[in-house]
């Protein structure tokens, strides 16, 4: 291909930049004089403002920063204090949140959790951080959690990303992830470096958001129609992240006391989490059971013998928040339709 000239590609260019250039070149006139001018006071006029421009981009840049600080302070608050109004008001329409369990839930779905969420807590935000992407913000920071209890007042922290956009109405969070982090998050979290090798892969998933679920100190208040009973369930792992162990105590109204133990690991055979259970009532002692994650929710399912009756038994663990869940227990006879029995009501301890 024969090589074009560099003038007859850039017509326009020279176009522009000749006359110019002639002005500025030939023995100046009355006429060429007051172009001149012109020129030389626009030339000026642009460099002058451009500091001023770019001053204004980053007070706005500045402005929004506060804003977004501020909003994201504010939706900590509201979430505390279940201000349903609030958070609609700053959030999209097509708002979804992952929380730190792995569950997702869409704006209608997270807003319904927040009005009929139980327990009483108060948010802190810090360490917050605004980044722009043109009409898009990734604002991240850390919450912590004080759940307010009877006894004692239980805290917990976590760390958290979202993204906000900007429409007529001002800034909407459209997205929001949680990751919930304390002292011992290490220890909880399960890492390729600690799983063994054959419970890696599958592990990751739905055995990694039970442990992480479940894992800690936790306070119960059980209620039956045989009456209630309160005591504590303690979940943790073993030295090589496996089993996740349950240590159940309680006492009855009467007095009397109750103890049950559990584990539950990933069977990388069989690709599937089960677990074993122990109780004195247990004419086996202890009894094979299969768990499943299902959404936000874990399920515990299987059979035994008591006093020479079979009895088929599942627990469902609904996790409601970072620092409580609602186990409810169905039982009957095997083959048939398990009947409610009891409710459990967790909540976290320090």
């Amino acid at each position: 291909m024969k090589p074009t000239a560099p003038w007859r590609g850039n017509r326009s260019v020279f176009a522009t930049a000749l006359p110019v250039a002639y002005l500025f070149l030939v023995r100046p006139t009355k006429r060429t004089y007051m172009i001149r001018l012109l020129l030389t006071a626009t030339v000026a006029s642009a460099l002058f403002s451009a500091p001023y421009a770019i001053a204004e981009v980053l007070r706005d840049r500045s402005a929004d920063t506060a804003e977004l600080t501020r909003l994201a302070i504010e939706a900590g608050h509201a979430y505390a204090c279940r201000d349903v109004a609030a958070l609609e008001r700053l959030t999209a329409e097509d708002y979804v949140q992952t929380d730190v369990r792995g569950g997702v839930l869409s704006r209608t779905q997270w807003l319904a959790f927040v009005k009929n969420r139980k327990s009483e807590l108060t948010v802190e935000s810090d360490s917050i951080e605004v980044r722009f992407y043109g009409e898009v913000a990734v604002v991240t920071g850390r919450w912590k959690y004080t759940l307010k209890e009877s006894s004692r007042d239980s805290v917990s922290n976590s760390r958290w990303t979202s993204v906000w956009t900007r429409d007529t109405g001002g800034w909407k969070r459209s997205v929001f992830q949680n990751t919930y982090v304390n002292a011992d998050a290490d220890q909880q979290m399960i890492s390729g470096a600690v799983l063994p090798r054959s419970a890696q892969g599958a592990a990751d998933g739905d055995f990694r958001k039970i442990v992480s679920a479940l894992s800690g100190k936790w306070s119960i208040r059980e209620t039956s129609d045989n009456g209630s009973t309160t005591g504590e369930e303690v979940w943790q792992t073993g030295p090589g992240g496996m089993p996740l162990v349950e240590e159940f105590r309680a006492s009855k109204a009467s007095g009397e006391k109750l103890n049950d133990y559990a584990a539950v690991w990933w069977d990388s055979k069989t690709k599937k989490i089960r677990g074993v259970w122990c109780a004195d009532f247990n004419d086996q002692g202890c009894t094979p059971f299969e768990v499943t994650w299902r959404g936000s929710d874990i399920e515990m399912a299987g059979e035994y013998d008591g006093r020479g009756k079979a009895t088929a038994w599942r627990e469902v663990f609904h996790v409601t928040s970072l620092t409580s869940f609602t186990q409810i227990l169905y039982m009957g006879t095997p083959g048939e339709e398990l009947k409610k029995v009891s409710t459990i009501v967790a909540e976290k301890k320090p």
